[in-house]
């Protein structure tokens, strides 16, 4: 039976996965992404708000991961040299892993490409923008979700440099 066929069942499975985890020191970032979540529903027929789980380590952050199945991690790019690229790397070890959103003050063009490559799923900057982050949340379930079931791989969404090759113009 698909998740898709019945209200109900799709509301339940929402509730149960609508979860995202925040790694790195408190900050208003994190303050005003709380904010911008607690707002917020998820993909459409969900009435339900995201919620916040906060870790400030990337040792922390696997131990919840490793007790819950989260759909999305937030981790800046900011922090402590290679932290995002560690912890993407851990993730793939992870029964059901999470898509990694990287953010950063100073997002630009070289830490999308880098990200992106590497296998995070996003770069959002910040301040956060409400619309972004709940556009980006809702297509990454989507993904994560989809990915459990069987239907796509999550490799098979990943940024592949070449396609952006502009020799096929």
């Amino acid at each position: 039976m698909s998740i898709m066929t019945n209200g109900h069942d799709l509301e339940r499975h929402l509730n149960s996965r609508g979860v995202v985890l925040s790694i790195g020191p408190a900050s208003e970032d994190r303050i005003r992404l709380r904010d911008i979540l607690s707002h917020s529903t998820r993909v459409p027929r969900s009435r339900s708000a995201w919620k916040l789980r906060t870790s400030s380590t990337v040792n922390s952050a696997l131990a919840i991961l490793r007790n819950q199945p989260i759909p999305v991690v937030f981790c800046e790019a900011d922090g402590p040299a290679g932290t995002w690229k560690n912890l993407l790397q851990q993730l793939n070890g992870l029964p059901s892993p999470p898509l990694l959103v990287v953010t950063s003050r100073l997002a630009d063009e070289a830490l999308w490409v880098e990200a992106l490559t590497r296998g995070a799923y996003d770069v959002l900057a910040e301040p956060f923008s409400p619309a972004e982050v709940i556009r980006t949340l809702n297509s990454a379930w989507l993904q994560w979700n989809a990915s459990r079931r069987g239907q796509i791989p999550l490799d098979a969404c990943a940024f592949q440099p070449e396609m952006w090759s502009t020799a096929a113009l």
